[in-house]
């Protein structure tokens, strides 16, 4: 089984997440991103979300049967640049090196 988890440790409170994917992600007590689905994992939404985070603090992690942390998956999908889907967070133009992972504005 597969689960979002916000890094808090990382995460800035920008809200970027709850902007681009309100179906995985809302404010909690007004100020913190907090996960309310688990569902359609494999969303365009989802995947940007994960990508603009500008700290990285967002993950999709296996998980057993007892909720225990199996391991931990760079959920940011693979793409080329004709697909990049780093939205406006996307940094490097016509170098776009999107084939290790589309996060191209964190490399």
């Amino acid at each position: 089984m597969k689960k979002i988890v916000i890094n808090t440790d990382q995460c800035l409170c920008c809200g970027s997440c709850v902007g681009l994917d309100e179906e995985h992600f809302k404010f909690i007590d007004g100020r913190f991103p907090g996960v309310i689905s688990n569902e359609n994992l494999d969303s365009n939404n989802l995947n940007n979300a994960i990508c603009s985070c500008p700290t990285e603090a967002i993950s999709i992690i296996e998980v057993d049967d007892n909720n225990n942390e199996e391991a931990d998956n760079n959920s940011c999908q693979p793409n080329n640049k004709d697909e990049c889907n780093c939205g406006d967070n996307c940094e490097c133009g016509d170098n776009c090196n999107c084939g290790e992972k589309c996060c191209c504005h964190n490399n």
